[in-house]
């Protein structure tokens, strides 16, 4: 059946399971969400799928299963998801609004052309006054009094055209003034909602956090208790039969096998919540000025530690390429220094994997360049791994996705916290290059003389 939401819902997690129960953690899935999704998206073995941001609209949501061998079911199941309209973006609304504009805009020119009238007819009286006295003058100096005559309209023109000059600067400048107002006030409610969705993040990841370390600190008791168990089992084997002991070892190592997937699920989530409360967190450090080059040293020296037992010896040339005039700059440094660890540690893991799958003459490396303009500090970090494809790059910095393999222990939020930090905590730019197989670069700028 259908299922209506309003127009603020529009943040949707759906799950499903196919029902296969020979090697079900095998099975696989495919999903596609009409009037969203162009096609099928990609076999995974995830039961899970989640869609923000839906615009209003009728979407179709639809999901079909594979199991562990690849055959694909023929059933597709559906169903009908319908977000409102909120009232605002209604015909309705639009009709309001018209019938508002149309409404101000005919008394608007009611009271110019009352205004231009009342103008009108003090001018012809003033006119006409003239006009009987110079006919007067006239009988006595009709010369003098044409000359006086021209010069007195000359004059009334020339106010005429004055009091319109001043009249249209007036009018634009309550325009621009209009413009302004409408701007600040779309930034003010964009402001407005992006605080709120911040403080309700965090206080959700708040409350998730506690249930997390409860489920993740009972599943390694339980692994230990697993341990135990089965040392106490070889030493009263004797005393079993070889079914009884057989059928016991079976379950035991089948809970062993659930309890380690519950703690490394238990972290994945935790590990969530953590970047949840890291992304709605708004930073309050203060900008300072520093040496770039100091900045850049440490933010490469501290990931490629972190990333040394990740790397697990394997071997990365770091070439750090850094004009002579990076000179000093007035920035945030801790969140940029977060920014070229966490691009860094994306580039680390995109190298190891690809030099799994080459011989051993391929020589990981990655290049951290900079240099400085008049007007904007430039930073690229660029790599020789697999590159990336278009898809990959209209989403890379997109909250939650990523292109790692479940259990690595990735959220999907260094990136998007990455972009947050350069483009709204420093008014720069983040972007990112490279196509498939020719590696990827990241590629930061920031205005010399930016500010929070």
């Amino acid at each position: 059946e259908a299922v209506t939401l309003k127009h603020y819902q529009n943040e949707l997690s759906i799950e499903f399971v196919g029902l296969h129960f020979s090697r079900p953690e095998k099975n696989q899935y495919q999903v596609m969400l009409a009037s969203y999704d162009e096609d099928w998206r990609a076999p995974t073995m995830e039961r899970k799928i989640t869609y923000t941001s839906l615009n209003p609209g009728k979407y179709t949501f639809m999901v079909r299963s594979a199991n562990a061998y690849g055959t694909w079911s023929e059933d597709v199941q559906q169903f009908d998801i319908i977000i409102a309209s909120p009232w605002w973006l209604r015909y309705w609304a639009f009709g309001l609004y018209l019938s508002l504009f149309a409404a101000s805009v005919v008394l608007v020119d009611r009271y110019q052309r009352a205004r231009l009238l009342k103008k009108e007819r003090e001018a012809m009286q003033m006119r006409e006054a003239e006009l009987r006295a110079e006919a007067a003058e006239l009988k006595f100096k009709a010369a003098e009094s044409d000359a006086r005559a021209l010069k007195a309209e000359n004059e009334q023109k020339e106010v005429e055209l004055q009091k319109a000059e001043e009249l249209k600067e007036a009018y634009d400048a309550l325009k621009d003034s209009m413009k302004q107002l409408k701007v600040a006030q779309s930034q003010l409610v964009q402001a407005e909602k992006m605080a709120s969705l911040g403080q309700l993040t965090a206080g959700i990841a708040h409350e998730i956090k506690n249930p997390l370390n409860f489920v993740v600190n009972f599943a390694r008791i339980s692994s230990n208790l697993m341990d135990d168990l089965k040392d106490l089992l070889q030493e009263e084997s004797d005393r079993m039969s070889d079914a009884s002991r057989d059928e016991i070892e079976h379950m035991l190592t089948t809970l062993t096998l659930n309890t380690e997937r519950i703690n490394q699920h238990g972290l994945r989530a935790d590990s969530i919540v953590k970047n949840m409360m890291e992304h709605s967190r708004t930073s309050s450090g203060v900008q300072t000025t520093v040496s770039m080059e100091r900045v850049l040293n440490q933010a490469i020296d501290l990931a490629y530690m972190g990333a040394t037992e990740q790397l697990n010896g394997f071997s990365i040339t770091i070439d750090r390429n850094f004009g002579p005039d990076l000179g000093e700059i007035k920035i945030i440094a801790q969140d940029f220094k977060r920014v070229i660890i966490n691009i860094l540690d994306n580039a680390f893991y995109a190298l190891k994997e690809i030099a799994s799958k080459r011989d051993e003459s391929f020589q990981a490396s990655v290049c951290i360049s900079g240099r400085r303009t008049v007007s904007e500090l430039e930073i690229r970090i660029k790599d020789n791994g697999p590159g990336l494809d278009e898809d990959v790059k209209a989403k890379i910095f997109n909250p939650f996705f990523t292109t790692k393999p479940p259990g690595t222990g990735n959220t999907g939020l260094g990136l998007s916290l990455s972009f947050d930090i350069i483009t709204q905590g420093h008014n720069g730019v983040l972007a990112v290059a490279g196509e498939p197989g020719e590696g990827a670069e990241f590629i930061i700028r920031i205005p010399v003389n930016s500010s929070v």
